[in-house]
């Protein structure tokens, strides 16, 4: 009994994982082979004959079948073929054993019949014990060899759907330079059937679209370098002559042993991530410039209050001589012109009190459109089409009518020798892969305003720069370079977006895109020009600009007003305490040390809540004046003012009910 335990504990190494199909209608030989491969450490299972294993096999899946060739019903050769007729069995070892002597015609026929091996019975067990072994073995290699192949098959599955679902071109090649592989959307970048791909070189494959390269010598180089050199990197970038941009990496390929086995280059697209890059940095360029032009508009609105408000007042006067007539004109002129000057530079900061409403552009069109004409010229037809239901925006109707005169003015100059201008207006919907290319811009319905000319239109170099402020292609005199950049301007302040499109010789087209809005278009209204309007009121003026707060005295006594003057919130205050009567306008600026105005008035209706208010100022910033000075209605007079814009707003302040 020792024996026997210490036979079943310490047989081959597989034994006790391995299953054996005996099959043999002789019950003798089926115990006495079952015996032998039990006490060597197999599982055994047996069948008395061939009905009874097939019905086995469908419970259990042995590593190899020993089945005897005479018998009754299913012999051992229509077994075999049974077995190897199924595929859930046909990977099953068979071995046919008979106790008769094997003739030539039946050897063949079992192996024909899917046999893996036979035996004559009559030797000695160890003869048997061998053959089993040895089909166990090539069996377990050949599992072993089936599942390695079928590892790697997935790995190379794996590895194509990859690559594939790379968004990068990839290309490998061999040493000597020939594609092996490539995927998909590296055919679709370089625009190359991939029935061509695959019976070129990398060097042929390049001389094929070397034609949509700007510098095709540059990577024809670089190829010959690599060539010479198998163990290099690189890194770099491929411009393409249709603007597109690619990074590109290339890196041996090493096998185990450190041998370069070829080489795999990857294509990235980078267009986009650029276009986006240089809208942001253009957004930034253009914040820049307005924190910069906030600041000096607003001393510069200072002094031209005064230029112009003066000049205004001279020209009033009755007893001016006419030699001082015509340069005062002059000096007013200048003025407005630095005036109008300033009120772009403001648009940059984005510190103009704007005064947006909801508008039909159809009507503002409409209602520019004969200055339009007179301003451009008429060597130049202008045509409309607009749209019949179109949209409603809402924006300040100035800086809309800004934006028309300045891409009209653009448009003129660029068609010195007459032309045609198309103004259009259209509905237009943003959808989800559109905006993926517009940062500025976000999903939804909005409004188009269109400017066409057929000029002389521009190149790459200069649409790259046209919305910079002081950009300009001009002569010296003839452009401040600030008319596209305002347009940029407002429409970012709008919440919009322009774009340009050109090509030299065949004009351009300007697009600007407005957030629609579902409201009705506000009712707009005129006030025709009269005389200057007179008063008799009281007014406390606040302004710590003394040449701004002069002017505005002499205008306002000269026109019946009283005045109480204060150089800041705090003397206004006092003043206001101390004045026995009655103060029906506090007429002040916005940014003044100490108190700004919006402070200022604050305090003064905390006691005096009916008082009335008109804010001025060269800029007003929006944390200025704040929301509930704005809900209550704000009116406001944007500096650089005229004598006859100052009268006409207060005298609008004090008569609104």
């Amino acid at each position: 009994m020792s024996r026997y335990k210490t036979k079943m504990t310490s047989s081959h190494p597989s034994a006790q994982v391995t299953r054996i199909l005996l099959v043999n209608d002789n019950p003798t030989q089926l115990d006495a082979m079952s015996l032998l491969l039990r006490f060597e450490g197999y599982t055994v299972y047996t069948a008395e004959n061939g009905e009874v294993a097939i019905t086995l096999l469908r419970d259990v899946t042995p590593d190899l079948i020993v089945s005897d060739v005479v018998m009754p019903g299913i012999d051992g050769i229509r077994l075999c073929r049974r077995i190897k007729s199924n595929p859930d069995t046909a990977g099953i070892p068979i071995l046919l054993v008979t106790g008769l002597r094997f003739d030539d015609s039946g050897v063949v026929e079992g192996f024909e019949a899917g046999a893996d091996d036979y035996l004559e019975m009559g030797g000695p067990s160890s003869l048997l014990l061998k053959k089993i072994e040895l089909l166990i073995g090539q069996s377990r290699d050949r599992r072993s060899k089936e599942r390695a192949e079928e590892a790697i098959r997935q790995q190379k599955s794996i590895l194509e759907f990859v690559i594939e679902a790379s968004v990068d071109g990839i290309l490998v090649v061999s040493p000597e330079g020939k594609i092996v592989a490539f995927n998909k959307r590296f055919a679709e970048m370089w625009g190359v059937d991939e029935r061509q791909l695959g019976s070129l070189t990398d060097k042929g494959a390049l001389h094929s679209v070397q034609h949509r390269l700007v510098d095709p010598q540059e990577l024809l180089a670089l190829f010959d370098h690599l060539r010479d050199h198998p163990y290099e990197q690189d890194r770099g970038e491929v411009i393409l002559k249709d603007g597109r941009v690619f990074d590109r990496y290339t890196s041996p390929i090493l096998d185990p042993d450190g041998e370069s086995n070829g080489r795999v280059w990857f294509f990235r697209d980078l267009t986009e991530k650029r276009h986006l890059e240089e809208q942001l940095r253009q957004s930034q360029k253009m914040e820049a410039v307005g924190r910069l032009a906030g600041g000096i508009a607003h001393d510069f609105n200072n002094l031209l209050t005064a230029i112009i408000g003066y000049s205004q007042v001279l020209l009033r006067k009755d007893d001016l001589m006419d030699s001082m007539r015509g340069p005062i004109e002059e000096i007013e002129k200048a003025g407005q012109r630095a005036a109008s000057l300033t009120s772009q530079l403001m648009v940059f900061s984005r510190k103009q009190v704007l005064q947006p409403k909801v508008l039909d552009l159809n009507m503002v069109v409409r209602g520019i459109e004969k200055m339009i004409r007179r301003l451009i010229g008429e060597h130049i037809t202008v045509e409309t089409s607009l749209s019949p239901d179109l949209g409603r925006v809402r924006a300040d109707p100035g800086q809309i009518e800004q934006i028309i005169v300045n891409l009209a003015v653009n448009a003129r100059d660029a068609m010195p020798r007459g032309g045609t201008l198309v103004i259009e207006t259209a509905n237009v919907d943003f959808d989800q892969e559109y905006i993926k290319h517009h940062i500025d811009l976000q999903r939804g319905p909005y409004v188009m305003l269109s400017l066409s000319d057929n000029g002389v239109g521009m190149d790459l170099q200069t649409l790259a720069h046209i919305f910079e402020p002081f950009f300009t292609t001009k002569e010296v005199g003839r452009g401040t370079g600030l008319g596209l950049a305002t347009v940029y301007a407002i429409v970012k302040t709008c919440g919009g977006s322009v774009w340009v499109y050109s090509e030299p010789g065949q004009g351009t087209t300007f697009k600007v895109y407005l957030p629609r809005v579902e409201v009705p278009a506000d009712k707009e209204s005129y006030d025709e020009p009269g005389e200057s309007p007179k008063g008799s009121e009281t007014i406390l003026l606040v302004e710590d600009d003394e040449t701004v707060r002069r002017l505005a005295r002499s205008v306002l006594q000269m026109n019946g007003y009283d005045l109480l003057e204060a150089t800041n919130g705090e003397e206004a205050l006092m003043r206001y305490e101390q004045h026995t009567g009655p103060i029906h306008l506090v007429l002040t600026d916005v940014v003044m040390p100490q108190m700004n105005g919006s402070d200022l008035v604050t305090r003064v209706r905390f006691k005096y809540p009916d008082v009335k208010a008109l804010f001025m100022s060269g800029y007003t910033a929006n944390a200025i004046l704040d929301d509930e000075v704005m809900k209550r209605g704000v009116a406001f007079l944007q500096k650089p003012f005229s004598a006859e814009v100052l009268l006409r707003k207060v005298r609008e302040v004090l008569d609104k009910p």
